[in-house]
């Protein structure tokens, strides 16, 4: 029943992540979410059984986004942080099979993205995924150091 998969999915990447992934509250009236990129390690998941869960616990996540009007209409602040990333923390499996869902199925509107401390893989892999996106969306994809999210971007 959706209610049992709520509940398994509720926290999974956390258990299985520790640390990668929470909620920041609330900026300028947009709720944020953090995610630490360098802790995910989606090669690890086992089968389709744990794909499902951490897809229901992302859908989850979406909606609690969206769970207010105001949220819904002006959208999600993302902050990841890609100190220490590398090819363990990306599947391609993995995008291919997540890529429909944040791109064409889920009403999630994201006000910001910002890009934290990229080391040379994922600045590369941010200037070709701009590529692809309008101009709109480009301009809401910050990339960034720490030290700037703090100073320029408004973050403690």
């Amino acid at each position: 029943t959706g209610s049992a998969a709520n509940s398994a999915a509720s926290g999974f990447m956390n258990s299985r992540w520790p640390g990668s992934f929470w909620s920041a509250g609330v900026a300028d009236g947009h709720p944020v979410l953090v995610h630490d990129a360098a802790k995910y390690k989606p090669g690890e998941l086992k089968g389709d059984e744990q794909f499902r869960t951490l897809v229901q616990e992302w859908l989850l996540i979406m909606d609690a986004c969206a769970a207010d009007l105001d949220w819904a209409r002006s959208g999600v602040v993302f902050v990841q942080s890609n100190r220490g990333v590398g090819w363990s923390n990306f599947s391609l499996e993995m995008e291919k099979r997540l890529a429909p869902i944040y791109q064409e199925s889920y009403p999630l509107r994201f006000k910001r993205v910002h890009m934290v401390d990229n080391g040379p893989l994922v600045a590369t892999f941010i200037s070709l995924c701009k590529l692809f996106l309008s101009k709109k969306l480009q301009e809401r994809i910050i990339a960034c150091s720490s030290e700037s999210l703090i100073t320029q971007h408004g973050f403690n």
